[in-house]
């Protein structure tokens, strides 16, 4: 593996990542638009490249012991939840667990032909760590205990003080049913709306010609540098 495809696949994830960070700037009304916060475009597409990318989204999820298969990965992304089928082992796509490393299964998902590559094929990329620097629980909360210094004492998943506010005191500004979905494949300028629909407007086709269009933009633009590094992608020219 050579440096080239690692970059590759970072920058894929650091375009994503950005949208969805938040800075705690309180100026942001998150009810009308983003249009306060600069986005870095992502590269340019190499001039007369196009691609057709319906296929990435009618493409099926392989099975495995965490899903059945035959699902395809539009109908994972319409409508955007998390599901959860206690018959099958529990990780991503099936629920997911803090180590999962559903960012790089869900770019996989979008760009990668999964006949060819696998839904792990950037997962097993060695970019992320190969474990949480200390072991999460197997209980409640199932998180790592807090690090500083001096160091927290462990709660034992007790004395937690849970915010009871009505609705309207919150903005939902990522659904996060299914990882990346609004971060990274919705429109920037939709991305308000979206987060403030639901599964029946997924199921509707509300936002289908908006994430087809994005994934396209997204796909023109990157395919040149997955494609040189031997990646098999979803999408058609």
């Amino acid at each position: 593996m050579t440096v080239r495809p690692l970059a590759a696949v970072a920058a894929l994830s650091m375009i994503f990542a950005l949208p969805a960070c938040g800075s705690g700037n309180d100026s942001v009304d998150t009810e009308e638009d983003f249009s306060n916060i600069p986005v870095p475009p992502p590269p340019p597409a190499p001039s007369g490249v196009s691609y057709t990318v319906r296929n990435c989204l009618t493409q099926r999820i392989p099975a495995s012991d965490l899903t059945a298969g035959g699902l395809t990965v539009g109908q994972a992304i319409f409508p955007d939840t998390l599901t959860l089928d206690f018959s099958r082992t529990a990780g991503f796509p099936n629920g997911r667990k803090p180590a999962d490393q559903v960012g790089d299964i869900m770019l996989a998902y979008i760009f990668l032909d999964l006949g060819k590559e696998g839904a792990r094929r950037f997962a097993n990329v060695p970019l992320n760590p190969a474990a949480n620097d200390v072991a999460f629980p197997a209980g409640f909360p199932y998180l790592a205990p807090a690090q500083g210094n001096p160091p927290r004492a462990s709660s034992g998943g007790t004395n937690f003080d849970f915010v009871d506010e009505d609705d309207d005191q919150y903005d939902r500004v990522d659904r996060m049913g299914m990882p990346l979905i609004s971060t990274a494949i919705v429109p920037f300028e939709r991305k308000p709306d979206y987060n403030d629909s639901g599964p029946r407007d997924d199921v509707d086709g509300d936002y289908v010609d908006d994430i087809e269009s994005e994934l396209q933009a997204l796909t023109n633009a990157f395919a040149d540098d997955l494609s040189a590094q031997g990646f098999a992608l979803c999408a058609k020219q």
